[in-house]
């Protein structure tokens, strides 16, 4: 991985590759360093000359994917160091440029909000199979909670036509 971030380091799959292999041999601070990296080298490419981040992340553009992971991977990190407002923010900004939100943030947000730790998705892992999740139960359980936060979520049900 190393190398592959040598060759092109602006591809940030790599990055979040690493820092997976560095917290499995308990390397937790340089995994940190890591996706920190990756999360400035990806926010760098995506915010304006005034630093704000763009009104669309379109996620079928292939190459926004890893540019997405890398934010999202950044804000999971913050969530696990208790620094939840931050995280929040990024979750918000994540969802907000792609309403869509292929990559989950709403249900982040939702968790935050709720006061759950960062691995609330423990609940949703599927008792014959530990590497998946239960997407159903994830997304029944999203659908019982958010409305309970209309000032996170009133604005998406209107970007994605959901009816209240």
């Amino acid at each position: 991985m190393s190398k592959l971030i040598a060759k092109n380091p602006d591809f940030y799959d790599s990055y979040l590759f690493l820092a997976d292999i560095l917290k499995s041999e308990d390397k937790e601070q340089q995994a940190r360093e890591l996706l920190f990296i990756a999360y400035q080298r990806a926010v760098k490419r995506v915010v304006d000359k005034e630093g704000n981040f763009p009104k669309r992340i379109e996620w079928g553009w292939l190459e926004n994917r890893h540019l997405v992971r890398a934010i999202e991977s950044w804000a999971l990190e913050l969530w696990e160091q208790n620094k939840n407002e931050e995280a929040l923010e990024l979750f918000r900004r994540l969802l907000q440029s792609h309403p869509n939100d292929n990559i989950g943030a709403r249900y982040s947000i939702l968790a935050l909000r709720m006061g759950l730790d960062s691995d609330y998705e423990q609940r949703f892992v599927l008792k014959d199979n530990p590497d998946y999740l239960d997407a159903m139960k994830e997304i029944d359980w999203f659908y019982d909670n958010y409305k309970k936060f209309p000032e996170e979520f009133s604005w998406w049900e209107k970007a994605v036509g959901k009816k209240s």
